[in-house]
Formats: structure tokens, C-alpha cells, sequence
């Protein structure tokens, strides 16, 4: 299954799915921009000014010895950074994925690939903590300032307005301000609205689903 973006700025729709592509909503133009060998590009996203894609270079085996070679080619595991035309390709920050921009397109927000260090543990939690749980991290676009801002969460994504990162644990959401300061949390699982003030949140087996303001208010 590919992932799918469609940039509001420069029009284009981007697939990822191993590859990145890129193509016209009219069906023009349909190129490969990026492939790499030993991995998969994954979770690619248009940057809010269309211009940069920010995806997630994984290894195509959980073996150490094959990561090991892949480093040797010159592709490590982690977010990349690449021009619209797949140009100027570059790695962001190792052990990385998931990765979301902010409004402004100056800094990332991500979890990380795996807590563990050794090679026995990655070869474990390489994968798993990518569908569960690990840790969260901004950094600059520019690769600085990176800073840790949630133990132990999934699937970081910025708010439309920059004030809010939501992120997940165990099918519940959290909302935390970009600098850590304040936290609360939303039942169920929730997505952003287009103006980030609300959230549609689904709970339970039989998928409720409601509207919660990011201010406490309920549909």
C-alpha cells in the first residue's frame, strides 16, 4: 500500500512505497525521484512549501550484518531530506521515522527507530517500536537542535497552527506544547482538523467517533 501526500503548494501528489514518485493530478509527468538500495523510503511528506519531501529510509532486513552494509554504501537508516525533484538528497538524523513538519517547515517533529543500542536488542525492536512505541524528538531542519520531548510515544504529527504535537500510546492520544511544557490527553484515537482546533477522535470496538475541540469543548 502506498503512502499518498498532496502538496496544497506546488500541486504535485507524492507515493512512497520503497520509491518515492511524484506525479501531476492529471497523470503528467509520473517520475522516480529517490530509490536507494537494501531499504524502503517510507512515510514520505511534502514540506508546507512544496519544495522539500521528508521521508523515512528503512532497512529491508532486521540483521545487523546487512544494516552494517548498507551503512558501508552510504545509506543509513533514518529521515532523509530531499528537493522536490529528489535532488540534494541527505540524512537528517539516524534512527528516525514517522517524521511530521512543522507549519513553518523549520523543524521536525519524529520517533525514533528503536530505544536499543546493542545488536541484539535492534534486532528485535528495529521494526516493532516503529508500530508501538519509543521516543519522540524536534530537531531543526538544518540537523540542530535536537532535543527529547515525549518518553515512549507513536506517530508524531504537528497541529495545523504549530501549538500543539499529538502523538499516541496504546490507541489513546496525547497533546503536548513544542516545548514540553504542557500535556493533556484525548480518549481514543485522533486526528488533526485542517485548522487544528479540533480532533476526531475514535474510541471504542465499534469505532465512535467524535469531535473534541483542542480547547476542551465535545461534539
Amino acid at each position: 500500500i502506498k503512502h499518498m501526500d498532496w502538496s496544497s503548494a506546488n500541486g504535485k501528489i507524492l507515493f512512497s512505497s520503497g520509491v518515492l514518485e511524484t506525479i501531476n493530478p492529471d497523470g503528467s509527468d509520473f517520475i522516480m525521484i529517490v530509490r536507494k538500495e537494501g531499504g524502503y523510503c517510507l512515510h514520505a511528506t511534502w514540506s508546507p512549501d512544496g519544495k522539500q519531501i521528508l521521508y523515512a529510509f528503512l532497512p529491508s532486513s532486521l540483521m545487523d550484518e546487512d544494516i552494517a552494509e548498507m551503512v558501508a554504501k552510504g545509506s543509513k537508516p533514518g529521515l532523509y531530506v530531499t528537493n522536490a525533484d529528489g535532488s540534494s538528497d541527505r540524512l537528517l538524523i539516524e534512527n528516525g521515522v514517522n517524521g511530521s513538519w512543522s507549519p513553518d517547515g523549520k523543524q521536525i517533529v519524529y520517533q525514533t527507530i528503536t530505544r536499543k543500542t546493542s545488536p541484539e536488542e535492534r534486532k528485535t525492536e528495529l521494526y516493532r517500536n516503529i508500530f508501538y512505541t519509543s521516543d519522540i524528538y524536534i530537531i531543526n531542519i538544518d540537523g540542530t537542535g535536537k532535543r527529547l520531548i515525549v518518553e515512549w510515544g507513536q506517530n508524531p504529527r504537528w497541529s495545523p497552527d504549530g501549538k500543539w504535537i499529538m502523538y499516541h500510546v496504546m490507541g489513546e492520544t496525547y497533546l503536548i506544547s513544542p516545548d514540553g511544557k504542557e500535556k493533556c490527553q484525548i480518549n481514543g484515537y485522533g486526528i488533526w482538523s485542517q485548522d487544528g482546533k479540533s480532533i476526531l477522535s475514535r474510541t471504542g470496538h465499534i469505532s465512535q467517533l467524535s469531535i473534541k475541540k483542542v480547547d476542551g469543548g465535545e461534539k
